[in-house]
This record gives structure tokens, C-alpha cells and sequence, in this order.
């Protein structure tokens, strides 16, 4: 992913809250949806912007069960995944 986004010319930015509780799933199904968001952005960017390419990854608590993983593109669009603990 990271070829990617060098290749596209995307800077990248995190903001990940420091105490995220843990999420029951399999790693390589939650990685894939992570992945999925990141390439649909490099997408979107591919089809709409010039100049300054900013992709900003977000990760925050959502209650005491869940977290929102969110993939945001500044001054364009924010996409998101959602996990709740079963």
C-alpha cells in the first residue's frame, strides 16, 4: 500500500486515539477492509484532485464496544468502516 501511494504522490497523516480497545476479528478480513478504504481513496484523488494530495488516516473509539476506522481525503470526502465488539 505504501507503493501506492508513493506511485500516486499521496502524503499521508494519522490520528489514531491513544487507548483504542481491542477488536475480535480476523486480522487478514479487518486488514483487507483497511486496505479497500485506502485504495478507494487513491481512487477518488486519481479522479478529482490536483495539486497537494493528503490522505489521513483515522482511528477512534465509538462507545465501550466499538471503534470507527476512518479514511479521510481533507476537503474532499471521508470514508469509514465501523467495528463493534460481539
Amino acid at each position: 500500500m505504501r507503493e501506492a501511494l508513493k506511485d500516486h504522490g499521496i502524503a499521508t497523516e494519522t490520528d489514531l486515539a491513544p487507548e483504542l480497545q481491542r477488536v475480535d476479528g480476523h486480522r487478514n478480513q479487518l486488514r483487507q477492509v483497511i486496505s479497500n478504504l485506502i485504495h478507494n481513496a487513491i481512487e477518488s484523488m486519481d479522479n478529482t484532485m490536483d495539486g497537494r494530495r493528503v490522505l489521513r488516516v483515522i482511528a477512534k473509539s465509538q462507545g465501550p464496544d466499538a471503534i470507527v476506522v476512518a479514511v479521510e481525503i481533507p476537503d474532499l470526502e471521508s470514508i469509514q468502516a465501523d467495528w463493534t465488539a460481539f
